[in-house]
């Protein structure tokens, strides 16, 4: 059943009661919800290659969605969509998805929202206001020309991210708050855990270190952030850590000899974690020329070669990326570029000076968001803020970027690569247990692989146990 509502500051809601008849369910266990949740694909986000269905393990052991009961309201602020999802059994406190890349709003369904929905948590998700258009015949097109139009910006993704949660404690504030355990006198004083994956990540890293700030309330109780992008305006960056890469790939992939070593040391020294060679050309095909492109053109539109949105990521009918363009970036150095651009990092840039507890979960492999470039610098930049009280860092050996990697029989053949998703679930427990609770989560460490097959470590005692599910409730198996 649907209806139409007006919150206070007038948006406009189209609210859906999910009774569960006919699997008419709140989780993606309605086959609705998770067509939605799938869509653009979003499923390539979840470990869907660990384990498999029939013997009920790795991925299918932890998606267990629930038969959940509730609300979900959508709406549309500043040209951004957002969603709320509200189990009829709300425990009282709210989550606020980070999405990653430049996805729809519905793009951590399976991996944040059923988790969450069967805590009895809200749930609440933005699109960032920056979403591509779709192209016929181009099924990347999405993904390429995000952030394109005038008015979309990196900035936007934190107006947006602010925005929606306080509409979602707004709302509520305004409609449960019976159900609360204590006397809330402000919306903004509900419970709120910001969760982030990638792009995501640096939003939430963002939000907690500029949450409270410039006369806003304080919206946010904690985060995890997982593989979280890092941009400073003086160090290296998602660009400059990119620009070697992109310009001395072909070589090192391609080539033998000393061109290669050559190739080979500059993308080491660009911070590609040494191990992850076996990802370079998945990624050399799908993602380091795209984000560059996305990225670079974002913050430096007058850079010198240019290339049209459409031009970022072309195959040829074989299904290869034509590489004639790569070559645009070989004489480009950021460091070099007029001061405006850096001014446009700075903007957006991150501070450490984190305002209450935040989770990073890193995979030691990641060959797109080089932990060298983005993870470690952002464990010392919280220290240098003075906050590392309260930040924890968790390295997960053989992780990677993207979970359906973990696997996968063309690029991961030899099962050496773990998820990342069962270690964000724990870092939420963790999480909650340590704002509600004041229980200290483990200092900063890096994880080894399990020993035992579609087993994950605790991160607490480093056993190997089976991973956190989507089940109400939570299994501590070894």
């Amino acid at each position: 059943m649907s209806s139409k509502a007006n919150v206070n500051g007038g948006y406009h809601l189209n609210i859906t009661t999910f009774d569960g008849k006919y699997g008419n369910w709140l989780t993606t266990k309605n086959p609705l919800q998770f067509q939605a949740a799938t869509a653009y694909g979003n499923i390539g986000l979840a470990p869907i290659y660990w384990g498999t269905k029939e013997e009920k393990n790795g991925w299918y052991y932890m998606y267990q969605p629930e038969e959940i009961t509730g609300v979900q309201v959508e709406g549309e602020v500043d040209g951004g969509k957002f969603l709320i999802r509200i189990p009829d059994d709300w425990n009282g406190k709210l989550v606020m998805s980070g999405v990653p890349a430049t996805r729809d709003e519905k793009s951590t369904d399976l991996l944040f929202s059923d988790y969450v929905l069967a805590k009895g948590f809200a749930f609440a998700a933005s699109d960032k206001g920056t979403q591509g258009e779709e192209v016929r015949d181009d099924p990347f097109a999405k993904a390429k020309n995000a952030l394109v139009k005038e008015e979309d910006s990196i900035r936007k993704w934190h107006i947006q991210y602010r925005e929606v949660a306080k509409i979602a404690q707004r709302f509520l504030f305004e409609n449960y708050r019976h159900k609360l355990q204590k006397e809330v006198t402000e919306y903004f004083d509900i419970k709120t855990y910001a969760l982030g994956i990638s792009n995501g990540g640096y939003v939430v890293r963002y939000a907690l270190e500029n949450d409270g700030k410039n006369g806003e309330p304080q919206l946010f109780n904690g985060g995890v952030e997982w593989e979280g992008v890092m941009w400073r305006a003086d160090h290296d960056n998602l660009i400059t850590s990119l620009t070697p890469v992109v310009n001395h790939a072909e070589e090192a992939l391609y080539t033998v000899g000393e061109s290669q070593k050559e190739a080979l040391h500059r993308l080491y020294q660009a911070g590609l974690p040494k191990g992850s060679e076996f990802l370079w050309p998945y990624h050399d095909q799908y993602y380091w020329f795209l984000t560059l492109n996305i990225y670079r053109d974002e913050f430096d539109s007058q850079a010198p070669g240019s290339i049209p949105w459409q031009k970022y990521l072309t195959l040829f009918e074989n299904g290869v990326r034509d590489r004639s363009l790569d070559s645009i970036f070989e004489k480009y150095d950021y460091q070099e570029r007029p001061q405006d651009v850096k001014q446009r990092v700075r903007e957006i840039e991150n501070t450490g000076d984190i305002s209450v507890p935040l989770i990073s979960i890193t995979g030691s492999l990641d060959a797109l968001i080089f932990p060298d470039i983005h993870a470690y610098p952002y464990e010392q930049l919280v220290k240098d803020s003075g906050k590392q009280h309260l930040h924890r860092h968790y390295v997960i050996e053989n992780g990677n970027h993207i979970d359906s990697l973990v696997w996968n029989h063309q690029i991961d053949p030899d099962r050496k690569l773990q998820p990342l998703l069962p270690y964000v679930y724990q870092g939420f427990e963790l999480l909650c247990d340590w704002v509600e609770n004041f229980e200290e989560p483990p200092k900063n460490k890096k994880i080894s692989a399990p020993l035992k097959e579609m087993h994950v470590k605790d991160l607490k005692t480093e056993e190997d146990v089976l991973p956190l599910t989507t089940k109400k409730s939570i299994s501590t198996e070894k």
